[in-house]
């Protein structure tokens, strides 16, 4: 999802249907890097409804997720998001 950073907004107003829908992945861009202890907004909507969070850091010829907490995740603006259930 790529809304020119109004996701956060567009989540609140997806939020039941991913809520009963539960789609296993949603994948975003996130114009706000994580920094420590603060996920930009979408993120934290998307953590809140139960997903696991994941940066997909910038990378020639491979494409991979990361744990927010690795340093690769620092400068990520594309981000995953995964039903753990």
């Amino acid at each position: 999802m790529d809304v020119e950073g109004v996701e956060a907004s567009v989540l609140r107003g997806a939020k039941d249907f991913l809520a009963n829908a539960q789609p296993k992945a949603v994948i975003l861009e996130a114009h706000r890097p994580v920094t420590e202890g603060a996920l930009p907004d979408a993120l934290s909507v998307l953590a809140g409804l139960g997903y696991e969070l994941r940066a997909l850091p910038k990378r020639m010829l491979s494409l991979t997720s990361v744990p927010l907490s690795d340093p690769e995740a620092k400068d990520a603006h594309d981000y995953v998001a995964l039903r753990t259930d």
